[in-house]
């Protein structure tokens, strides 16, 4: 068996990915048939996604006492928001 916070991290990744993937999906479907906006939002939303897949591992291994690896996670946030910022 493995470290029982390993396993419920990765299951909670495991339904983070999968919920921001199905909801963008949904949205944008939605978004075929009225709002054009909703499009964007999905877009946005699955954009989003892999931040969630950082922020739950970093949280994770901040309860696990990992530095190392919640900096690496919080270095990998400052990318994701300096790359948004320099899109804008």
């Amino acid at each position: 068996m493995g470290d029982p916070l390993m396993v419920t991290l990765e299951g909670a990744i495991s339904i983070a990915l999968r919920a921001g993937a199905i909801s963008s999906i949904v949205l944008m479907m939605i978004g075929l048939f009225t709002d054009e906006r909703l499009i964007g939002m999905g877009i946005a939303l699955l954009i989003m996604t892999p931040v969630f897949r950082v922020l739950i591992s970093s949280v994770g291994f901040l309860v696990k006492k990992e530095l190392v690896f919640v900096l690496l996670g919080f270095y990998v946030m400052l990318i994701f928001v300096i790359s948004v910022l320099f899109a804008l």
